[in-house]
């Protein structure tokens, strides 16, 4: 259940990054690439 948060959460952070196009904007795409890592995991541990 920690992933799954994880991933929504870090999806999230990297949306608000990116709309706020400040110096921070470029930590957005990253935050996107550790959410989908996080779905990931989610899925292969329940077999999805």
């Amino acid at each position: 259940m920690v992933i799954e948060w994880a991933g929504a959460f870090m999806g999230l952070l990297g949306s608000g990054l990116i709309a706020w196009k400040g110096d921070w904007s470029k930590y957005g795409f990253p935050a996107y690439l550790v959410s989908n890592l996080c779905w990931i995991a989610f899925g292969v541990q329940t077999q999805a």
